[in-house]
């Protein structure tokens, strides 16, 4: 017999040509197993692209319609008739003692428009003193010393045509002719103020010697 045969469990005769070979280990075969790792993960899709920027809003409203033109006011009123002015009254420089009766400056026949009791010597029929009408501290003869000059300006308040001074003044630091008491030591104008008292002449040494007795007295004048 060319062939192995086998007597099987039915009686039936079996070949070797009978079997098929099942794989796998053989007993006594030395099994020998070697785990290999996956390979990495392929690499994601592309990169995604970002969106693009959204587009710009449109522009606001149009601009607003130009307003109307205003209506045209009415007419004011006419304004009322003005009143009638008041009779005028005379200027103060032409009545000054106010009787109502002008100046002679002033083409009037008042010759006594101050009011101080002393006519103007212009005055028609008489014979007048007073050399400044409009100003009654002025009149011929008038015995009052002043600091203050006349309105008109100037010191003559007696109308003698001169200013005639309260005091003397005299210059007391060079060589005097002799003692004068009462006396400003320095020379002054009317309404100035300087040092006033006495110089003292000595006349061994002939010289002078000022004595103050008011530092700031006022020269008055008229």
């Amino acid at each position: 017999m060319t062939s192995a045969s086998l007597l099987g469990a039915c009686g039936f005769v079996l070949g070797f040509d009978d079997f098929d070979k099942i794989g796998g280990p053989r007993p006594g075969d030395t099994t020998t197993s070697t785990s290999s790792q996956g390979g990495s993960g392929g690499e994601g899709g592309g990169t995604t692209t970002a969106g693009g920027d959204g587009g710009m809003g449109g522009s606001g409203g149009g601009l607003g319609g130009a307003g109307g033109i205003g209506g045209q006011g009415g007419l004011g009123g006419m304004g009322g008739d003005g009143g009638m002015g008041g009779v005028g009254g005379v200027a103060p420089e032409c009545d000054r003692d106010g009787d109502g009766v002008l100046s002679l400056a002033c083409g009037g026949l008042d010759c006594d428009d101050d009011g101080d009791g002393h006519l103007v010597p212009y005055c028609p029929g008489f014979v007048g003193d007073d050399c400044d009408d409009a100003d009654e501290r002025v009149y011929g003869g008038a015995t009052v010393w002043h600091v203050i000059p006349r309105l008109s300006g100037g010191f003559d308040y007696n109308c003698d045509g001169l200013e005639n001074r309260e005091f003397p003044t005299v210059d007391c630091s060079s060589a005097c002719s002799g003692t004068s008491n009462n006396v400003f030591l320095t020379p002054l104008n009317c309404g100035q103020s300087g040092p006033f008292g006495r110089c003292i002449y000595d006349a061994a040494n002939m010289t002078c010697t000022p004595q103050v007795t008011d530092n700031n007295r006022l020269l008055r004048c008229r």
